[in-house]
């Protein structure tokens, strides 16, 4: 995206219907990825629950 700017600002050529397109799913990839990591970062605010104690109880041991 940066070179992209880059010849439109320095060389003055028009970016192609590919270029913004291309741009365009950057963005929204960027977009996706900083919700996803607000939904993360709220769900550690969130107060732990803590485990039954199943394993206790029956004697379960692990593999």
């Amino acid at each position: 995206m940066v070179g992209v700017f880059a010849a439109y600002w320095i060389l003055d050529e028009a970016p192609t219907q590919a270029q913004y397109i291309g741009g365009s799913v950057i963005l929204f990839g960027l977009f996706l990825s900083q919700m996803g990591s607000l939904q993360m970062a709220h769900r550690r605010n969130l107060p732990q629950v803590e485990p039954m104690e199943v394993e206790n109880g029956i004697g379960f041991k692990g593999l």
